[in-house]
């Protein structure tokens, strides 16, 4: 999923790295579609975000909405959600049509199978400090990246 944050963007830009330099050293091209779905906090910034890194990519954009799925298990539940419980499900419903996107594609294009990748909702300076460590000195520990994740933002 291409969300137009931070954290998605940066695994966008890794996975696109990753194909080309496979690409380089000979192997088949890889192609890397990206995935917006947007849910009603959602905002046109995000959504043009998304767009704009994708097209520069130059990868298939696809753009899934799954708001109304949301409102619809949350009515059929008739059970008061709060805004944790609706964010943890905005998340596995994006997970859930990831998968579905890929499986398609695959049936689709007799070119699969596909990889997800995305990240956890929102960890943007754990993965960026992750990578900016790692680009610095590449003895850094896992634990040290998280102590340093934990520090006030």
């Amino acid at each position: 999923p291409l969300s137009g944050g931070i954290d998605s963007c940066l695994c966008a830009l890794v996975a696109h790295n990753c194909c080309r330099r496979a690409a380089e050293e000979g192997s088949k091209r890889l192609q890397l579609k990206t995935v917006y779905m947007p849910g009603e906090a959602s905002s046109e910034e995000s959504r043009s975000s998304a767009n704009d890194l994708s097209e520069a990519l130059g990868c298939e954009h696809i753009e899934l909405e799954v708001g109304s799925s949301i409102a619809a298990l949350q009515k059929a539940s008739h059970f008061p959600s709060s805004v944790t419980v609706l964010g943890n499900l905005t998340a596995r419903m994006r997970l859930a049509g990831v998968y579905f996107i890929a499986q398609s594609l695959a049936d689709r294009d007799a070119s699969g199978p596909f990889l997800c990748i995305a990240t956890g909702n929102r960890d943007e300076m754990y993965r960026i400090l992750f990578f900016l460590m790692r680009l610095v000195s590449p003895v850094i520990t896992q634990s040290t990246i998280a102590r340093v994740a934990t520090w006030p933002r």
